[in-house]
């Protein structure tokens, strides 16, 4: 049967059409039609009105074939081409059109009795139409992409559909600008049959008219993101309207030089704002609210010309000047204009004031002018701009367009930027979420202090974390820098800085090396705070007040502060120590925990040269000039070690309670070589840093050895020393001798 059909294909004489082949033609048109039509809807969704189109018209186009030649297998083959390239075009372009007006082409060629030329056609027909689907060849092009987005996601119209709509019909002029939305988010008589609906009743309706009609191409519903309201969390609707606008062309290169000149804190904030500003179109400046500072423009009641006229605005400057913004609202445009102003176009005297407000980040980007240039207590430009990172499109880029703009320069020496605040699961804090930490809750809880200790505790480059667990960690580090002056200043309580201070090179070795801590401290806060690093400044100090002074030299003091008379040197040495660590911390402290340093100020004692009224009238601390050298740190340093490795064969013991504490010990110290030479250069500080009753040193020939023994004595009920000179006075029976001789 098929070998009938297309017998005649390549001849050019004509045949008898009979029914029976009449009939075949046309199914197997059809059978052509819906395989090619059914597959492509497979693959694009296409919608039932356009298969059966594709269907139809091959059978339609065979049928006028036959009509004109009577050979029924070129009307098949010429029916197949163009199925293929019917269904490749999108429905009323230049494409579509041209392909019907070729395919009656090629049916005439076959009534003109050249059958094989019609076939060679609609073959040549089907890839030139391939080939022209996969290349831009202009405005059909470019109308059919449109036309496709527009009706693939007629949901998002009113975002992502209305900006590619606007941008593609920038290329027409003969396109005008319509927006057939209202202030309401209902479409207008623009919008004929569709006028009076919202914006999500329409999208249903034409959706569901351009299916009924034909025009659908296709409709796939996708999830994607979309910009929603921050406060009231509802979609938000893009509209085009008429806005003022302010160019920054012509002075974008010079905002990137000024930019350079600029401290950015982090770093990367200098690339991030560059890129910003260069890629940086017009600046809508007017915004439509019914709150916020007028735009200074009127509009001419007879014409609807904008007055823009310096006059008119110096007027609106001195009327804000003496009365405020709100003067705008309070005052008709008449009272407001210079007497006699006319419309410039044609003459009207009547005007009426612009209903919309400055963009705030106008308002807000222009405090540099408002704020600082008008006080002579301040200077511009400023030290330092300080802010969210969500602030680089917003205020420091504001601020920096305005300052450029009208002062040729940056108006910040620096910027610093802060991530923001995250929840335990990690979401950021705000009120409408509900997922904030109340400031008034930690206080109450913790006190004020806790709270900005954790602020500085952070690294606030990056987002941080806040939640009830990591602030009781934070309260626990406040407790141990509270605790470290808290003990300084119950030993300190008879000392006068004016009289008794001993002088810094005459300190004991351990007090010197304390004081060169200290200094150590000074110098890594100075350069934290210098460069905003605030978590430096709270671990240094934390792990200063924990691991030099808590677990080592204020430990090792007590015996001295205690035992020694209150007028002695070495206690004075000690006392002269902790007072000045004391006074340089309170120094450091104050602009993070800004009641306790006020606290601990109060009620320590100060030099005659100090501000004792509060702290903060006084300078961050200096380093103490003291004569040291790395060899006295190195072997205070190894001392440290060592008293960590004995406390640990003394823990051994008070676990086993052999002994209760470790002043009943006794500690042996074994070694050869340079070990040995230190440790017998070190004997005379081992006890008293051990905080132990005796200390005993021998040689073994190898490495070091630590054995802990039970101190062989009575203990000292003053001092609570083991030792065999307990009774030896017998005007103090049950003392050593130490604390006979300084009774005596």
């Amino acid at each position: 049967m098929l070998n009938t059909l297309f017998s005649g294909i390549f001849s050019s004489t004509t045949q008898t059409i009979a029914v029976p082949q009449f009939l075949l033609c046309i199914a197997v048109a059809l059978v052509i039609g819906i395989f090619l039509a059914a597959v492509y809807s497979y693959k694009t969704k296409y919608t039932k009105s356009f298969v059966v189109t594709l269907a139809l018209l091959p059978a339609v186009v065979c049928v006028v074939i036959m009509m004109v030649n009577g050979n029924v297998g070129a009307g098949v083959a010429v029916a197949g081409a163009f199925s293929l390239v019917r269904f490749r075009s999108v429905p009323g372009t230049a494409k579509e059109i041209g392909t019907i007006f070729l395919a009656m082409g090629a049916g005439l060629i076959c009534g003109m009795g050249y059958l094989g030329y019609a076939v060679l056609f609609s073959l040549i027909l089907g890839i030139a139409m391939f080939i022209l689907n996969k290349v831009n060849i202009g405005a059909d092009k470019r109308l059919e992409q449109d036309r496709i987005l527009k009706i693939t996601i007629p949901e998002d119209l009113n975002y992502t559909g209305a900006f590619d709509d606007f941008n593609v019909c920038q290329n027409y002029p003969e396109i005008p600008t319509i927006c057939p939305v209202d202030s309401n988010g209902v479409l207008t008589e623009e919008a004929g049959q569709f006028a009076g609906l919202t914006t999500d009743e329409a999208n249903k309706k034409i959706a569901v008219y351009l299916d009924e009609n034909g025009y659908l191409f296709a409709l796939k519903k996708i999830i994607h993101q979309y910009p929603h309201c921050w406060r009231c969390k509802t979609p938000i609707l893009f509209r085009a309207t008429d806005q003022w606008f302010c160019s920054v062309e012509d002075f974008k290169d010079k905002a990137c030089e000024a930019i350079d000149s600029v401290k950015w804190i982090p770093a990367w904030g200098h690339d991030r704002i560059t890129n910003m500003v260069k890629e940086r179109k017009d600046w809508c400046i007017s915004r439509q609210r019914k709150w916020g500072v007028p735009i200074p423009i009127f509009f001419c009641k007879e014409c609807g010309e904008a007055h823009i006229d310096n006059d008119a605005m110096m007027a609106v400057a001195d009327l804000f000047e003496k009365e405020g913004s709100n003067a705008w609202y309070s005052h008709t445009a008449a009272e407001i204009l210079p007497e006699g102003t006319k419309c410039k176009k044609c003459g009207c005297t009547e005007f009426e004031k612009e209903k919309d407000i400055m963009d705030v980040w106008f308002d807000s980007g222009s405090s540099h002018a408002a704020v600082i240039s008008k006080r002579d207590n301040l200077k511009f430009p400023a030290d330092l701009y300080l802010e969210g990172n969500d602030q680089y499109r917003g205020w420091f880029q504001s601020s920096l367009l305005t300052s450029v703009a009208t002062e040729g320069v940056a108006p910040y020496k620096a910027v610093l930027t802060h991530g923001m605040i995250l929840d335990e699961e990690k979401r950021k804090m705000s009120k409408s979420l509900g997922n904030g930490i109340s400031p008034q809750d930690v206080t109450e809880k913790y006190g004020a202090d806790v709270l900005r200790l954790w602020v500085s505790s952070t690294d606030y480059q990056s987002d941080v974390h806040i939640s009830n667990e990591i602030l009781k960690q934070i309260s626990e580090s406040y407790r141990k820098i509270r605790n470290t002056a808290r003990y300084i200043l119950g030993n300190v309580y008879d000392f006068n800085p004016d009289t008794d201070s001993v002088p810094v090179n005459e300190l004991m070795p351990m007090d010197k090396w304390a004081i060169v801590k200290l200094n150590e401290l000074i110098a890594k806060v100075k350069q934290a705070y210098d460069n905003y690093e605030f978590h430096q400044v709270y671990h240094s100090i934390r792990n200063f007040c924990v691991i030099d002074m808590s677990n080592f030299y204020l430990d090792v003091l007590k015996d001295r502060l205690y035992t020694e008379k209150s007028d002695s040197k070495s206690r004075k040495a000690a006392q002269t120590a902790i007072y000045i660590i004391l006074n340089a911390m309170t120094r450091m402290i104050s602009p993070i925990l800004a009641y306790t340093s006020d606290e601990i100020w109060k009620y320590m004692p100060h030099s005659s040269n100090e501000n004792a009224e509060n702290v903060i009238f006084n300078e961050m601390p200096n380093q103490v000039e003291i004569e040291t050298d790395a060899d006295f740190m190195s072997f205070w340093d190894e001392i440290h070690q060592l008293r960590d490795d004995v406390k640990k064969s003394l823990e051994v013991l008070i676990k086993d309670k052999t002994i209760k504490s470790s002043l009943e010990a006794k500690v042996t110290l074994k070694a050869s070589g340079e070990k040995l030479e230190f440790l017998k250069k070190a004997e005379p500080e081992l006890a008293a840093a051990f905080i132990v009753s005796a200390v005993e040193i021998a040689e073994n020939g190898g490495e070091l050895e630590i054995a802990v023994d039970k101190a062989i004595g009575e203990k000292c009920e003053r001092c609570w020393i083991i030792s065999e000179t307990v009774g030896t006075d017998s005007e103090h029976p049950h003392l050593c001798k130490r604390c006979c001789s300084i009774l005596k």
